[in-house]
């Protein structure tokens, strides 16, 4: 079972063993910087200023599949992000990582999906079925990223 982080990176607010945060940085899947919205622009998690937008356009790894993802080396032969593309590695080093492709795919698909809210909070509890039925993490809606849905929202859909 994989163990998650009580927290998004930004975040210092833990409630009730439930990930419980109003929108801390946006990463895109191979992205370390990470971004979050201050006054209507994007600021990286390093204080400067972007004009990133996070659509297909600008984020590397979007629609590529594992064999492509591995020759460009975002990944290694077990589906992991290498080190250098892999946000909780960068931020929080250890043996923190960020999941892989066949992970995420495996919340969508051998998981239940149900709305809720949490201190205030609107996301998601997204808890594992048939053995696993006792895991559960919550997820906040993310929102969008100048109007194009972050991942959170498209795995809601």
């Amino acid at each position: 079972m994989i163990q998650t982080s009580s927290r998004n990176k930004g975040c210092s607010i833990v409630a009730n063993s439930m990930m419980h945060c109003r929108v801390s940085y946006y990463f895109w899947w191979g992205d370390t910087v990470g971004y979050k919205r201050e006054g209507g622009a994007w600021v990286a998690s390093n204080g400067s200023s972007s004009s990133f937008s996070f659509s297909g356009d600008n984020v590397p790894t979007y629609g590529m599949d594992n064999s492509a993802l591995q020759s460009a080396g975002y990944i290694d032969s077990t589906g992991n992000l290498a080190p250098e593309h892999d946000a909780a590695q960068a931020h929080w080093g250890g043996k923190w990582r960020m999941p892989t492709k066949q992970e995420l795919d495996d919340l969508g698909s051998k998981c239940d999906w149900t709305p809720a809210t949490v201190n205030g909070v609107s996301g998601y509890e997204v808890r594992g079925k048939d053995v696993y039925a006792s895991a559960r993490i919550f997820l906040p809606a993310a929102g969008e990223g100048n109007d194009a849905p972050t991942m959170m929202y498209e795995l809601a859909k």
